[in-house]
Protein backbone atom coordinates (compact mmCIF):
# COMPACT_ATOMS: atom_id res chain seq x y z
CA UNK A 1 0.00 0.00 0.00
CA UNK A 2 1.30 3.62 -1.24
CA UNK A 3 0.41 7.14 0.48
CA UNK A 4 1.67 10.08 -0.90
CA UNK A 5 2.19 13.74 0.15
CA UNK A 6 3.15 16.76 -1.39
CA UNK A 7 6.36 18.43 0.24
CA UNK A 8 7.60 22.06 0.64
CA UNK A 9 10.87 22.76 1.72
CA UNK A 10 14.13 24.78 1.26
CA UNK A 11 17.55 23.99 2.25
CA UNK A 12 20.37 26.25 3.61
CA UNK A 13 24.17 25.47 4.45
CA UNK A 14 24.99 24.96 7.87
CA UNK A 15 28.32 25.67 9.27
CA UNK A 16 28.07 23.00 12.25
CA UNK A 17 25.90 20.20 13.52
CA UNK A 18 27.39 19.92 16.89
CA UNK A 19 27.35 23.66 18.09
CA UNK A 20 23.92 24.99 16.99
CA UNK A 21 24.41 28.44 18.77
CA UNK A 22 24.55 30.15 15.09
CA UNK A 23 20.85 28.95 15.11
CA UNK A 24 18.31 32.10 15.62
CA UNK A 25 15.28 32.45 17.09
CA UNK A 26 12.48 31.77 14.74
CA UNK A 27 10.01 32.13 18.16
CA UNK A 28 7.85 35.07 16.97
CA UNK A 29 8.33 35.23 13.33
CA UNK A 30 4.81 34.89 11.31
CA UNK A 31 2.45 32.96 13.80
CA UNK A 32 5.08 30.44 15.27
CA UNK A 33 4.81 30.81 19.48
CA UNK A 34 7.59 28.05 20.44
CA UNK A 35 9.95 26.26 19.00
CA UNK A 36 10.31 22.60 20.08
CA UNK A 37 13.38 20.46 20.30
CA UNK A 38 12.18 16.53 19.08
CA UNK A 39 15.37 14.88 19.60
CA UNK A 40 17.92 12.77 17.24
CA UNK A 41 17.49 10.42 14.47
CA UNK A 42 20.29 8.41 12.46
CA UNK A 43 19.13 8.24 9.16
CA UNK A 44 20.31 5.49 6.35
CA UNK A 45 19.02 5.51 2.95
CA UNK A 46 20.32 4.21 -0.28
CA UNK A 47 19.13 5.44 -3.54
CA UNK A 48 18.15 3.95 -6.76
CA UNK A 49 18.73 5.09 -10.47
CA UNK A 50 19.76 3.69 -14.03
CA UNK A 51 23.46 3.27 -14.49
CA UNK A 52 22.94 6.47 -16.48
CA UNK A 53 21.29 8.20 -13.28
CA UNK A 54 18.01 8.97 -15.58
CA UNK A 55 15.60 9.44 -12.48
CA UNK A 56 18.59 11.95 -11.27
CA UNK A 57 18.29 13.72 -14.74
CA UNK A 58 14.82 14.11 -14.46
CA UNK A 59 15.30 15.29 -10.95
CA UNK A 60 12.78 12.53 -9.44
CA UNK A 61 14.43 10.15 -6.98
CA UNK A 62 14.10 6.79 -5.42
CA UNK A 63 15.13 5.89 -1.71
CA UNK A 64 15.16 3.10 0.89
CA UNK A 65 15.43 4.48 4.28
CA UNK A 66 15.49 3.05 7.61
CA UNK A 67 15.03 5.63 10.49
CA UNK A 68 12.83 8.44 11.66
CA UNK A 69 9.59 7.81 11.59
CA UNK A 70 9.06 7.47 7.79
CA UNK A 71 11.18 4.51 6.85
CA UNK A 72 10.71 2.41 4.16
CA UNK A 73 10.51 3.30 -0.19
CA UNK A 74 10.27 6.72 -1.10
CA UNK A 75 10.16 7.97 -4.49
CA UNK A 76 10.17 11.89 -4.73
CA UNK A 77 8.70 13.21 -7.93
CA UNK A 78 9.33 16.95 -9.23
CA UNK A 79 6.35 19.77 -9.36
CA UNK A 80 6.94 23.36 -8.65
CA UNK A 81 9.36 25.63 -6.97
CA UNK A 82 10.21 23.91 -3.51
CA UNK A 83 7.62 21.71 -3.49
CA UNK A 84 7.76 17.60 -5.06
CA UNK A 85 5.10 15.11 -4.89
CA UNK A 86 6.75 12.47 -2.21
CA UNK A 87 5.30 8.36 -2.91
CA UNK A 88 5.29 6.30 0.23
CA UNK A 89 5.65 2.77 0.35
CA UNK A 90 6.08 -0.21 3.71
CA UNK A 91 9.91 -1.10 3.71
CA UNK A 92 10.68 -4.25 1.88
CA UNK A 93 13.85 -5.77 0.19
CA UNK A 94 12.57 -5.10 -3.46
CA UNK A 95 11.72 -2.24 -4.90
CA UNK A 96 7.80 -1.61 -4.77
CA UNK A 97 5.69 -2.57 -7.72
CA UNK A 98 3.49 0.32 -7.34
CA UNK A 99 7.36 3.24 -7.37
CA UNK A 100 8.24 1.04 -10.43
CA UNK A 101 5.79 2.29 -12.12
CA UNK A 102 5.58 5.28 -11.37
CA UNK A 103 9.27 5.52 -12.32
CA UNK A 104 8.65 3.75 -16.08
CA UNK A 105 8.41 7.10 -17.54
CA UNK A 106 11.59 8.53 -16.38
CA UNK A 107 13.35 5.15 -16.94
CA UNK A 108 12.25 4.12 -19.59
CA UNK A 109 12.46 0.06 -18.86
CA UNK A 110 16.84 0.66 -17.81
CA UNK A 111 17.53 -1.28 -14.68
CA UNK A 112 17.31 0.12 -11.60
CA UNK A 113 20.48 -0.34 -9.59
CA UNK A 114 22.07 0.98 -5.75
CA UNK A 115 23.67 4.07 -6.94
CA UNK A 116 24.17 6.31 -3.51
CA UNK A 117 24.07 5.43 0.15
CA UNK A 118 23.79 8.84 1.97
CA UNK A 119 23.54 8.72 5.82
CA UNK A 120 22.12 11.19 7.96
CA UNK A 121 22.20 12.34 11.84
CA UNK A 122 19.01 14.34 12.12
CA UNK A 123 18.36 16.81 14.76
CA UNK A 124 14.92 18.33 14.69
CA UNK A 125 12.51 21.03 16.11
CA UNK A 126 9.03 21.73 15.38
CA UNK A 127 7.99 25.19 14.82
CA UNK A 128 4.74 25.64 16.65
CA UNK A 129 1.48 28.09 16.33
CA UNK A 130 -0.38 29.40 19.51
CA UNK A 131 -2.85 26.21 19.08
CA UNK A 132 -0.61 24.05 19.37
CA UNK A 133 -0.13 22.75 15.98
CA UNK A 134 2.83 22.27 13.93
CA UNK A 135 3.36 25.20 11.48
CA UNK A 136 7.01 23.89 9.63
CA UNK A 137 9.73 21.29 10.85
CA UNK A 138 13.62 22.40 10.70
CA UNK A 139 16.06 19.71 10.74
CA UNK A 140 19.62 19.84 10.65
CA UNK A 141 21.81 17.13 9.22
CA UNK A 142 25.00 15.94 9.40
CA UNK A 143 25.52 13.80 6.17
CA UNK A 144 27.94 11.15 5.10
CA UNK A 145 27.47 10.11 1.13
CA UNK A 146 29.19 6.86 -0.55
CA UNK A 147 28.83 5.77 -4.24
CA UNK A 148 28.20 2.90 -4.63
CA UNK A 149 28.98 2.38 -8.35
CA UNK A 150 32.05 1.17 -7.94
CA UNK A 151 34.39 4.40 -6.93
CA UNK A 152 33.36 4.34 -3.29
CA UNK A 153 34.13 7.80 -3.33
CA UNK A 154 32.84 9.56 -0.06
CA UNK A 155 31.99 12.92 0.77
CA UNK A 156 30.59 14.59 3.79
CA UNK A 157 28.45 17.86 4.66
CA UNK A 158 26.38 19.61 7.04
CA UNK A 159 22.65 21.04 6.27
CA UNK A 160 19.60 22.82 7.43
CA UNK A 161 16.39 22.41 5.54
CA UNK A 162 12.67 23.97 6.59
CA UNK A 163 9.97 22.04 5.16
CA UNK A 164 6.42 23.43 5.69
CA UNK A 165 3.29 21.41 7.45
CA UNK A 166 0.70 20.22 4.50
CA UNK A 167 -1.44 22.58 5.77
CA UNK A 168 0.97 25.53 6.63
CA UNK A 169 0.11 28.76 4.89
CA UNK A 170 2.72 28.55 1.95
CA UNK A 171 4.20 32.09 2.54
CA UNK A 172 5.31 30.81 5.94
CA UNK A 173 8.69 29.45 4.09
CA UNK A 174 9.34 32.40 2.55
CA UNK A 175 9.08 34.57 6.13
CA UNK A 176 11.36 31.90 7.42
CA UNK A 177 13.96 31.96 4.78
CA UNK A 178 14.09 35.65 5.21
CA UNK A 179 14.73 35.48 9.02
CA UNK A 180 17.31 33.23 8.41
CA UNK A 181 19.24 34.93 5.67
CA UNK A 182 19.16 38.29 7.77
CA UNK A 183 20.87 36.24 10.46
CA UNK A 184 23.59 35.15 7.73
CA UNK A 185 22.19 31.40 6.76
CA UNK A 186 22.35 31.05 3.15
CA UNK A 187 20.40 28.81 0.83
CA UNK A 188 22.31 25.73 -0.37
CA UNK A 189 23.63 24.96 -3.70
CA UNK A 190 21.52 21.79 -4.32
CA UNK A 191 18.11 21.47 -3.99
CA UNK A 192 18.68 17.85 -2.67
CA UNK A 193 20.90 15.78 -0.80
CA UNK A 194 21.18 13.11 -3.58
CA UNK A 195 22.59 15.74 -5.92
CA UNK A 196 24.68 17.19 -3.80
CA UNK A 197 26.17 13.45 -3.11
CA UNK A 198 26.10 12.70 -7.33
CA UNK A 199 28.76 15.68 -7.73
CA UNK A 200 30.58 15.40 -4.49
CA UNK A 201 31.41 11.25 -4.77
CA UNK A 202 31.71 11.98 -8.95
CA UNK A 203 28.61 9.31 -9.17
CA UNK A 204 27.48 11.88 -11.80
CA UNK A 205 26.30 14.77 -13.03
CA UNK A 206 23.82 16.96 -10.88
CA UNK A 207 22.15 19.48 -13.76
CA UNK A 208 18.77 19.89 -13.84
CA UNK A 209 17.01 18.13 -17.02
CA UNK A 210 16.99 19.78 -20.36
CA UNK A 211 12.82 19.94 -20.01
CA UNK A 212 10.75 18.83 -16.97
CA UNK A 213 9.93 15.16 -17.27
CA UNK A 214 5.94 14.77 -17.56
CA UNK A 215 4.28 14.05 -14.63
CA UNK A 216 2.77 11.11 -13.39
CA UNK A 217 -0.42 10.62 -11.58
CA UNK A 218 -0.01 8.55 -8.64
CA UNK A 219 -3.69 6.74 -9.50
CA UNK A 220 -3.03 5.79 -12.42
CA UNK A 221 0.46 4.02 -12.94
CA UNK A 222 2.01 2.99 -16.42
CA UNK A 223 2.05 0.12 -17.71
CA UNK A 224 4.96 -2.22 -17.00
CA UNK A 225 7.90 -3.31 -18.95
CA UNK A 226 9.33 -6.31 -17.09
CA UNK A 227 10.85 -7.59 -20.33
CA UNK A 228 13.84 -5.01 -19.68
CA UNK A 229 13.55 -4.17 -15.91
CA UNK A 230 14.47 -6.28 -13.29
CA UNK A 231 12.48 -5.53 -10.01
CA UNK A 232 14.56 -7.79 -7.62
CA UNK A 233 17.32 -5.72 -6.67
CA UNK A 234 20.04 -6.40 -4.18
CA UNK A 235 19.27 -5.45 -0.43
CA UNK A 236 21.86 -3.98 1.28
Amino acid sequence: MTQSKRETERKYEAPSADDTQWLPDLTGVDGIVSVVEKGLDELDAVYYDTVDLRLATASAALRRRTGGLDAGWHLKLPESGDSREEVQAPLSDEVPETLHDLALSRTRGAELRQVVRIRSTRSTWHLVDSGGSVLAELSLDKVDAESLLGTATQASWTEMEVELAEDADPLLLGIVDKTLRKNGIERAGHSSKLSRALEETGTGASRPPDRPAEGVNPAQPPTRSSSTWTRRCTPW
